[in-house]
């Protein structure tokens, strides 16, 4: 933890804390007991220090580059840079699934904006974060889905997002419906509204999507 913490040896230390787990690995850990997940989580932020890494890692590797950035950029000498950023990603994804926990939206946010619309971002970065959160979408609540894809994924104009705007659409539509029967008529009135324009948008990237192939 304290490689990653001062950000030395980052790749090494990620990769010794994803085999120690799974070595300690169970089908899945019951929500509420105490293990070694929860303490590296809850006692010492390790999702926190995953993406604060993952944002000095891309920004390191683009000063390097001057913003020419490749998959095969080495970060430190040894690893390259898409071993760096899929070392973070999967054990992200592995806190999360074998933790039993959410990921929650500011920590989704924050990785969307690493990731996906980072100022300094690359094509590879982009792509490999579009495809995090289509495989990953059951490890963020219904609430948190909804907010990200409200606060993000809807704002987000780029042709390679179709499956990742739709898959979230999807998700918020169930919810959508799930929840009107509850709603004033007045709000109905506007979510039908709002659902309506992201549909259209849906449209869209769906069109630009197929003229792409």
């Amino acid at each position: 933890m304290e490689d990653l913490k001062n950000k030395q040896w980052v790749v090494p230390a990620i990769r010794h804390i994803h085999e120690l787990l799974k070595q300690n690995d169970y089908p899945t850990f019951k929500r509420n007991d105490m293990n070694l997940i929860s303490l590296l989580v809850d006692g010492n932020d390790l999702i926190l220090y995953l993406i604060q890494s993952l944002t000095t890692c891309q920004q390191d590797v683009w000063e390097k580059t001057e913003g020419e950035v490749k998959i095969d950029t080495l970060v430190d000498g040894r690893f390259t840079y898409e071993e760096s950023i899929k070392s973070h990603l999967d054990l992200l994804s592995f806190l999360l699934k074998k933790g039993n926990m959410f990921l929650i939206l500011r920590r989704a946010e924050e990785l969307w904006d690493v990731l996906v619309t980072h100022e300094k971002w690359s094509p590879f970065t982009r792509e490999i974060g579009l495809d995090w959160f289509i495989g990953n979408v059951d490890e963020l609540n219904a609430e948190t889905r909804m907010a990200l894809f409200k606060n993000r994924i809807s704002k987000f104009n780029f042709n390679k997002s179709y499956q990742c705007y739709k898959l979230y659409f999807e998700h918020c539509e169930i919810k959508y419906r799930q929840s009107n029967a509850y709603s004033i008529t007045g709000k109905i009135d506007s979510t039908k509204l709002e659902n309506a324009r992201l549909r259209a948008r849906l449209a869209q990237l769906e069109e630009e999507n197929s003229q792409l192939k």
